[in-house]
């Protein structure tokens, strides 16, 4: 009843880890990383602190005109 053969559950195991080393070679040769952004410049994330109230026009202009 059990033998040593190459049994349907070895099979099912061995199909899984090729899919599963399919998968990552696929996600880490595509050239992007799902978890990060692209970068935003300075000057995007000031005005977008700007347009949330997160600082005021005199704060805007001077780090503005740092930049």
């Amino acid at each position: 009843m059990h033998g040593y053969g190459f049994g349907a559950h070895m099979l099912i195991f061995w199909i899984f880890i090729i899919v599963l080393m399919v998968s990552i070679f696929r996600d880490s040769s595509s050239g992007k990383n799902k978890y990060s952004k692209q970068s935003e410049t300075a000057i995007e994330i000031l005005k977008k602190r700007y347009a949330k109230g997160e600082i005021t026009s005199e704060e805007y202009q001077e780090i503005k005109q740092k930049l």
